[in-house]
């Protein structure tokens, strides 16, 4: 049955019509032969329909609302403390060239050339650096994508992200994490 959404008042001398009218959302339905009093009461329920509504504006629940979503935006973590003999070193997410694991240990190389060990394992990093900036190529190597200079075709499906200023020259990104590498 089709539908209609303008304003209709259905008026007829056969009551059974009565119930298609309201299914095809009719205001009232008036059944012949109809008298004034009849006429008023829907013209005063059409009215009251034409009004436009006032919402309610609960300041409690928009200040409730405003509060969650300002605790649930996640921030990052922005300075890492290094060790670098006895001596602390700081460096900034933007100077941070990557974070590697050698040696039962976890480095951060900088864009000075810097490898000086971080107090966490590169698991820990991953849920305190912004994915879009800081990605996890392979079980060794969370880079930041900002630095990287070169990115090469390597065999079997992989690639070779290169930059300057660090050591290690050949980072492979794994076969499983290519494709949300290139995204």
């Amino acid at each position: 049955m089709q539908k209609f959404y303008n304003t209709f008042i259905f008026t007829s001398a056969y009551y059974q019509y009565a119930i298609k009218a309201f299914e095809l959302n009719s205001v009232d339905y008036l059944l012949k032969p109809f008298d004034k009093k009849a006429l008023e009461r829907t013209k005063n329920k059409l009215s009251a329909m034409k009004k436009p509504l006032v919402p309610q504006v609960d300041m409690d629940a928009i200040s409730s609302l405003i509060r969650k979503t300002t605790q649930s935006q996640v921030t990052y973590k922005y300075r890492f403390t290094t060790k670098f003999g006895q001596r602390i070193r700081t460096a900034t997410t933007a100077e941070i060239v990557c974070f590697y694991s050698e040696d039962k240990a976890t480095w951060v190389q900088t864009n000075a050339g810097r490898s000086n060990l971080v107090d966490y394992t590169l698991e820990e990093l991953q849920s305190m650096l912004d994915s879009k900036v800081f990605y996890r190529v392979n079980r060794k190597y969370i880079i930041h994508v900002d630095h990287i200079e070169e990115i090469h075709q390597y065999s079997n499906s992989r690639l070779r992200v290169m930059w300057h200023n660090f050591k290690n020259t050949n980072i492979i990104v794994s076969r499983e994490r290519v494709k949300s590498f290139r995204a």
